[in-house]
């Protein structure tokens, strides 16, 4: 009985090898499996089953499949289709940061624009922009580079079908010449368009495929490793483009790089955790620029009370409260010890928003202005100062001081009253790995690394700084030098 189990098992085996290798040699005549639908097929896929690690060989890797990957990869599938690339995704949608937006884009010029008859900006009007609110020189050649085909990208997704809101809207009261595009109900919109569009178009990206290493030969870089869930992949290149968005995900570079916003509320993805400053760091890179984008909110989330009288920590006011919540947000987190109030009565507006938030208990009703100073540490006699210099304004119909205007001021003195506490809100951040004006990523001595480069949110700094530019800035910024990035990269390709 032992000796026939032997004699069956034997043969067992060797049907199992039998069919083992006749399995194998049916898989040598298949074709090499792609990564995703739509990646062509020259890009030479190879699967090493002992390592589990798949080979490839592209042209391109983008890392990041935000609006500015996104926009890279469509610069090469519509006016390079020569190029071979893949985009690595870590995540398990494409956009990024997007859906956390206002959904604004802003541009020099579009089909929009010249249907409301809104003249066309130039690089110029970008870069003057972006100097009032960096309140320092900025790199003009690099913006002129970004921004030159802006027209470009805006008239692309106008054919593609995205939801805009068909007449232009200003990005900032600091300019009378930017102009952008908002889509209908805001970033949400726009992103589901684009994750939609992607899918039907069939661009070539690995989902939740994380770049963990660049391959770098000889002080050149080569390619990128990268792993998923089920496998690893090692893919050469001759570029690597980073467009891995910012680090607002990642808590210890906000306390390194924006440590003002350590305790602010973050609305960036979950894939925002400054690869490309990891990722640089063996060359020596820079991070340049400083702040984050966005605006602030109240502390239970929501918006704040819509006020037009805002007091610091000590019950004085500092700014003009219709200047835009981003600048007063920078200012608040800068100069005013990161607290500020704004302040309403009884006769506020809205008094749904203000039940709504006793409700909560972010708001409390005060029965004098002494009591409110009190309860918030504040100085009375200073707050009440401060109160009565603004309501004497507005009876004498002049401006309160710092500029705002009388017709937009209203007069603080009916009890109830209530102070909305700001909290610091931010989509994304500035400081990034330093560039030069064609998107090349610079070593510690300021010479381009050979075969790197980077663009959007990941880059910013090289562009603005200090604060948020406008409404739809970061947006164009990313969308634009993705595609003048990929550009480049297809004639460096041709030389």
């Amino acid at each position: 009985m032992k000796q026939k189990t032997r004699i069956l098992a034997l043969l067992l085996a060797l049907l199992m090898t039998v069919a083992l290798v006749g399995c194998a040699q049916e898989q040598t005549e298949e074709p090499a499996p792609t990564p995703e639908a739509g990646q062509d097929a020259e890009q030479g896929t190879e699967q090493d089953a002992e390592q589990g690690t798949e080979a490839m060989d592209v042209d391109v890797v983008i890392v990041g499949a935000g609006m500015s990957g996104l926009m890279a990869a469509y610069e090469f599938e519509t006016a390079h289709p020569d190029v071979t690339y893949v985009v690595l995704e870590k995540l398990g949608y494409v956009t990024g940061s997007l859906p956390a937006t206002g959904g604004i884009i802003a541009g020099i010029n579009s089909q929009y624009h010249e249907d409301a008859g809104i003249a066309p900006a130039t690089t110029s009007d970008f870069a003057d922009l972006f100097e009032i609110t960096s309140k320092t020189e900025v790199n003009r050649e690099l913006i002129d580079n970004v921004y030159a085909h802006s027209d470009v990208v805006l008239n692309n997704l106008i054919e593609w079908g995205a939801p805009f809101i068909t007449t232009p809207e200003a990005a900032s009261v600091y300019s009378d010449k930017v102009y952008g595009l908002r889509t209908e109900n805001r970033g949400s919109t726009f992103a589901t368009f684009l994750q939609n569009k992607v899918e039907e178009d069939g661009l070539n990206i690995l989902m939740q495929t994380t770049a963990t290493e660049l391959i770098v030969q000889d002080g050149a870089v080569k390619g990128v490793k990268a792993e998923s869930k089920d496998k690893n992949y090692e893919i050469t290149a001759d570029y690597v483009l980073l467009a891995t968005g910012g680090f607002g995900s990642n808590a210890e570079m906000i306390a390194e790089y924006c440590p003002a916003y350590t305790d602010a509320m973050v609305s960036s993805n979950a894939g925002a955790t400054g690869d490309a400053i990891t990722m640089t760091e063996q060359f020596g890179t820079k991070v340049v620029g400083e702040g984050v984008m966005g605006a602030p909110m109240s502390t239970d989330g929501n918006a704040l009370v819509t006020s037009m009288f805002l007091v610091n920590g000590k019950g004085e006011r500092f700014i003009s409260e219709a200047e835009p919540k981003y600048v007063i947000q920078s200012e608040v987190v800068y100069n005013q010890d990161a607290t500020a109030y704004y302040i309403v009565d009884a006769n506020y507006s809205d008094q749904e928003q203000i039940q709504q938030k006793v409700e909560a208990g972010v708001l409390t009703p005060y029965d004098s202005l002494e009591e409110m100073a009190e309860d918030l540490g504040m100085d009375s006699a200073t707050l009440i100062a401060t109160v009565e210099a603004y309501n004497a304004a507005i009876d004498a119909g002049t401006d309160p001081e710092f500029g705002l205007p009388v017709a937009k001021a209203t007069k603080i003195e009916t009890a109830p009253f209530y102070a909305d506490k700001m909290w610091h809100r931010f989509f994304g951040t500035i400081p990034g790995v330093e560039i030069n004006n064609d998107c090349q990523v610079l070593n510690g001595e300021g010479a381009p690394v050979p075969g790197l480069y980077a663009s959007g949110e990941a880059t910013a700094g090289n562009a603005f700084t200090y604060q948020y530019p406008g409404a739809g800035i970061g947006i164009s910024y990313a969308a634009n030098s993705g595609r003048l990035a990929a550009e480049n990269i297809a004639n460096a390709l041709q030389k």
